[in-house]
C-alpha cells in the first residue's frame, strides 16, 4: 500500500476522538463518503467513471494519536501515494482535502 500519512498526538484518547469527529464532518462537507474497501473503513471521493478515486483514512491508537492518510487508485493499477505525476488532479483535491481537515482540527 502506498499512502500519504501523517500523524497527530493529541495528548490523550479523549481529545482524538474529540478531534476525529470533526475530522468526520469536515470529510462529510468535502463530499467524501464512509465506505468500508477491502477490510477497512475510509471515506472516499470521486467524480466520475473516469477519474480517479480518493481516499482519506482517519483512525486513532491507544496513545491518543490520530493518522491521517490520504491516497488515489486510478481506474489501472493499485493505491498510488499523493506524490507523482500520475493522476496529479485527483492527488491535488485529496492534499486540499487533508489541508482543510487539519486547518479545520488546528
Amino acid at each position: 500500500m502506498s499512502r500519504t500519512t501523517t500523524e497527530i498526538s493529541c495528548g490523550s484518547v479523549d481529545r482524538a476522538i474529540e478531534l476525529l469527529k470533526r475530522v468526520e464532518k469536515a470529510l462529510e462537507d468535502n463530499k467524501y463518503q464512509l465506505t468500508y474497501v477491502k477490510g477497512e473503513h475510509v471515506w472516499k471521493a470521486c467524480d466520475g467513471f473516469w477519474s480517479a478515486e480518493r481516499f482519506v483514512k482517519a483512525e486513532i491508537d491507544k496513545n491518543g494519536v490520530l493518522t491521517l492518510s490520504g491516497w488515489v487508485r486510478a481506474l489501472i493499477g493499485g493505491e498510488m501515494e499523493l506524490d507523482g505525476f500520475l493522476a496529479t488532479f485527483a492527488k491535488k483535491k485529496v492534499v486540499e482535502a487533508l489541508d482543510k481537515v487539519k486547518a479545520e482540527i488546528a
